[in-house]
């Protein structure tokens, strides 16, 4: 009977150690392969970078370790290079900067090459992540985002979702819409409907180009301030 222990114990200990040994290699080389989060490389890939704050900084540097860690990123059999990976998650993780916010926790899958956006997959384009990147006035990575927080509360306290927004949030919105020389000074703004493609033209705004949008319609960009929770400063 004891011999018959031993053998078990044996035969579970090696077992063991083959799982150790399988395992352990697998889990180094996704280390290995996660791409570093830095305040250089965000600097490099998250164009309102430089107007957070110190705090913000290390706030959006820990939601992007979560939201790598999370997210299973495709691209159609390719593997995803790890400065677009950066480059999504960085941009993304902008819009919760809140003190409580999430990290879209119902976002799953980010799809490259891929149109389709059912409810766990967020689809983008590779040149969009590039013009994410780029500093340019679009951003189609906020604009993916953003449009998952139309209908999810945010993290602030004294403010809902935007579907839920107070009156003024939308009496902004209407100024934007029906104001001319408004809409000419925000050219992003200007195909845009009330209220769902306004608002995401608005978010893609306060976050590429804030000085713009609070020079043209200051009212707005303030309410993005205090919706996102987030101060944007000028560039040092």
């Amino acid at each position: 009977m004891n011999g018959a222990l031993v053998f078990i114990a044996a035969g579970a200990g090696i077992a063991a150690l083959g799982v150790v040994l399988f395992f352990v290699p697998v889990v180094i080389a996704r280390r290995r392969r996660a791409p570093g989060v830095d305040n250089e490389r965000l600097a490099a890939t998250v164009h309102a970078f430089s107007r957070l704050t110190p705090a913000e900084r290390k706030r959006l540097a820990t939601r992007v370790r979560l939201f790598l860690k999370r997210k299973r990123f495709t691209a159609s059999g390719q593997t995803v290079p790890d400065i677009i990976r950066l480059a999504v998650a960085g941009n993304a993780c902008l819009l919760r900067l809140g003190r409580d916010a999430d990290c879209f926790p119902d976002v799953r899958e980010v799809a490259l090459d891929d149109a389709d956006d059912p409810p766990a997959r967020i689809g983008l384009a590779w040149i969009d992540v590039e013009d994410a990147m780029s500093g340019s006035p679009r951003n189609p990575v906020i604009r993916a985002f953003a449009a998952r927080l139309a209908d999810q509360r945010t993290a602030h306290p004294r403010n809902r979702c935007a579907a839920e927004y107070p009156e003024k949030w939308w009496r902004q919105f209407t100024a934007v819409a029906t104001d001319r020389t408004t809409r000419e000074a925000l050219p992003t703004l200007a195909d845009t409907d009330i209220p769902d493609a306004l608002f995401l033209g608005a978010s893609e705004m306060f976050f590429q180009s804030p000085d713009v949008l609070a020079n043209a319609h200051d009212p707005l960009y303030r309410l993005m301030t205090e919706f996102y929770g987030v101060t944007l400063s000028r560039p040092g």
